[in-house]
């Protein structure tokens, strides 16, 4: 599945910016402390401002700005109202966290999930808030902040917004999206390399080039390669992801991302089982300038590890088995370009394998 986010590719339910300083029908909101003024939807107090007319919207993601001058607020998604209250997920949007919890009629269940987030007030933000089967994630400023699973999802209703006592916010800019039958939401690329029709994005080739087959799919499902041979992904180039696979080795594994052929660049995570070592490198041109290689990681045969390699502005996060092995900050980072795999061994029988691969979009990480 190859897909192009962060635009959401299904149909708009609703969309406004407010700009016109009116009320669309289908709202309904406490006023006077809920109100449309200065082009931005704007409340006070321990109210709320609710669509109601997208009470049977299931899945998708809701895309506005946030601004909180004070206090601060619930964001609602799959809001219903029932006897005894609402069904509804919502976000609690703090000065410094984020929360997510649920209610199911008059029953609370809070901190599903949560994250220390430094809001500034009177700051304008990017938030999404989607809702896609039992998943439900929150992005801000095109960052994952929360992602959370339900196995006893909600899946129905609109979307609130709910100011707390001695709170305001504004909203604007929003638009809604319908993400039925549409790929998970946030996701760039995933592979699985079930059979030979996975490799339709890639490229196989020798280290001058040449197309080969030194990386073929195995009957278990596994991408394997041998000798010094290239798998790069071609479908798509990036800048900031989150990329995380499983791996399998016996020898040498350059895992190349930023990858850009005019000029030559590319940073390079390299997996040694003979030594244990993980150099992180970035090459421009034919200067291969090592950035850090701190990080050992004792491999066994015949044992998968699973990588995630984070790479976010100037910032390149390595981790193994959820073990963090590098954040690396560079002074004069690559931009966006193609990922790879580069086997690098003598022999050409196979040596390293890979499998589960997916990209994203990058969580928020705090800054050490």
């Amino acid at each position: 599945v190859v897909v192009d986010q962060p635009v959401p590719v299904g149909g708009v339910l609703y969309q406004t910016n407010f700009d016109d300083n009116q009320l669309a029908p289908g709202w309904n909101i406490d006023v006077p402390d809920w109100k449309v003024e200065n082009g931005a939807l704007c409340g006070q107090g321990h109210k709320w401002a609710s669509y109601m007319a997208g009470k049977d919207w299931r899945e998708y993601v809701a895309k506005f700005h946030l601004q909180i001058s004070k206090g601060s607020i619930h964001l609602n998604v799959r809001t219903t109202p029932v006897a005894g209250g609402f069904n509804r997920y919502f976000i609690a949007i703090e000065r410094n966290s984020i929360t997510l919890s649920k209610q199911f009629g008059d029953k609370f269940t809070g901190s599903l999930a949560g994250v220390k987030y430094p809001f500034k007030y009177g700051q304008w933000y990017g938030l999404e808030l989607a809702v896609q089967g039992n998943r439900l994630l929150v992005f801000v400023d095109g960052l994952r902040v929360l992602e959370f699973i339900d196995r006893e999802a909600h899946l129905g209703g609109s979307l609130a917004f709910e100011t707390l006592e001695a709170s305001s916010a504004c909203v604007d800019d929003l638009v809604v999206t319908d993400l039925t039958n549409q790929p998970p939401y946030g996701l760039f690329y995933e592979q699985h390399f079930q059979d030979e029709a996975a490799l339709s994005s890639w490229m196989t080739i020798d280290a001058q080039g040449n197309p080969n087959r030194g990386w073929q799919i195995r009957e278990d499902g596994a991408f394997c390669g041998g000798g010094h041979n290239w798998a790069v992904f071609t479908g798509q180039t990036f800048a900031n992801f989150e990329m995380t696979f499983r791996v399998l080795i016996k020898g040498a594994l350059n895992v190349n991302f930023r990858t850009r052929l005019d000029p030559w660049s590319r940073y390079t995570l390299r997996l040694n089982d003979v030594n244990g070592r993980m150099p992180l490198a970035k090459t421009i041109g034919e200067n291969s300038q090592p950035l850090v290689n701190t990080g050992r990681m004792n491999f066994q045969p015949e044992q998968w590890v699973q990588v995630t390699i984070i790479a976010l502005d100037n910032r390149i996060i390595v981790r193994l088995n959820d073990r963090l092995i590098y954040d690396f900050s560079d002074k004069e980072p690559l931009s966006e370009g193609a990922i790879g795999f580069e086997v690098t061994n003598p022999q050409n029988d196979e040596t390293v394998c890979v499998d589960d691969l997916l990209i994203s979009r990058p969580p928020y990480i705090p800054k050490p």
